[in-house]
């Protein structure tokens, strides 16, 4: 009687076991290794990019008997980046040769919808604005991480280049180089992306695309010695500048308050050389002073981000704001320390 309840309970427990290792092994072929990410064709990408993409002429037709009259007007591209309406562009597209900004701007969905735009807000120093349309069924564009976008990968550059009638035109390339700075006529962006994509006149202000069909950049501006060479505003830089300007109508810029020298600079670091960025000075007052960084330390990394050349710095700081807390290491001599900085909005130069 006991050896027989012994092996119904062997057996029972042996048919948990079978039935165990069979659930597992279903369960191994219902979860297989993850397959790759499926990156979208041109045709895709324009697909779900085009309704996003406007276009935008800065002033009011004239209207005579023979009809509206858009040949003295700036004309140009922007991309719809949320569903209340707001709009990305650069600022010399509603501006041209630095006029006064218009108070509204005719506006041309991929729908053949036609209205008007209002300015939110702009930046002059990255050459950017945002606009506003209230319409309903608007499809934003989304923007990439900008930590993923790598030296080499393809990307899609999206406008109305020579005021052509029709759809948007398209032009495919490769991310060229990253943290370009940009210094022309006041303008200064710390965080370009260089694309050979070819980027032609009315592509201002569109959108730079990766092969997920998301937005990494906003296509600014062209080499002046070449064609062949375009550049962008980085989503890195662009994302916190466009979401400053819907609250509060501009952008309100980082500070730290520290001089560097420039990676062209040849500086004796002793046994730091070549692995971090020395400091010059430190502005008295500064976030920088306040957190008891010193001339002659050497940065290692801000916000976790390694930096090896002053050009780092900047597009770190512009990738924050007023009030960020930001991780500096950095040696002293030999010694290795690391402190809190809280950013504080830069100062307006008198």
């Amino acid at each position: 009687m006991v050896e027989s309840s012994y092996v119904r309970i062997a057996s029972a427990v042996l048919g948990m076991i079978l039935c165990i290792q069979l659930a597992c092994t279903t369960a191994n072929k219902r979860d297989p290794s993850p397959k790759p990410e499926r990156l979208l064709s041109t045709v895709e990408i324009v697909r779900k990019l085009a309704p996003s993409v406007v276009r935008l002429q800065a002033n009011v037709p004239q209207i005579s008997s023979l009809g509206a009259d858009f040949s003295k007007n700036s004309l140009g591209t922007g991309v719809i980046v949320d569903a209340d309406g707001h709009i990305v562009t650069n600022l010399h597209v509603i501006r041209p040769e630095g006029k006064a900004v218009p108070d509204r701007i005719f506006t041309t969905l991929s729908d053949r919808r036609t209205l008007y735009a209002t300015v939110v807000g702009f930046d002059e120093r990255l050459d950017l604005c945002v606009l506003k349309i209230d319409a309903p069924n608007l499809i934003p564009a989304g923007f990439g991480n900008p930590a993923g976008i790598e030296v080499g990968e393809d990307v899609v550059a999206i406008g109305f280049a020579f005021n052509l009638d029709g759809p948007p035109t398209v032009t495919r390339g490769v991310v060229s180089a990253l943290r370009r700075r940009i210094m022309n006529s006041g303008i200064i962006i710390p965080d370009a992306i260089q694309t050979d994509a070819d980027i032609h006149p009315g592509n201002s202000g569109g959108p730079l695309v990766n092969l997920r069909g998301e937005v990494i950049g906003i296509n600014t501006a062209v080499a002046a010695w070449t064609s062949e060479v375009g550049f962008a505003i980085s989503a890195a830089t662009l994302r916190p500048a466009v979401e400053s300007i819907i609250r509060s109508g501009s952008v309100r810029r980082a500070y730290l308050g520290i001089v560097t020298a420039d990676s062209s600079v040849p500086i004796d670091l002793g046994p730091h050389t070549g692995k971090g960025i020395p400091v010059l000075l430190v502005v008295e007052g500064s976030p920088a002073n306040k957190a008891g960084l010193k001339s002659k330390d050497v940065i290692v990394s801000i916000g976790s981000e390694r930096v090896a050349s002053g050009s780092d710095i900047l597009p770190i700081i512009a990738r924050h704001q007023p009030g960020d807390q930001l991780t500096i290491e950095f040696y002293r001599g030999k010694d290795r320390r690391i402190i809190e900085v809280t950013l504080v909005e830069q100062p307006i130069k008198d």
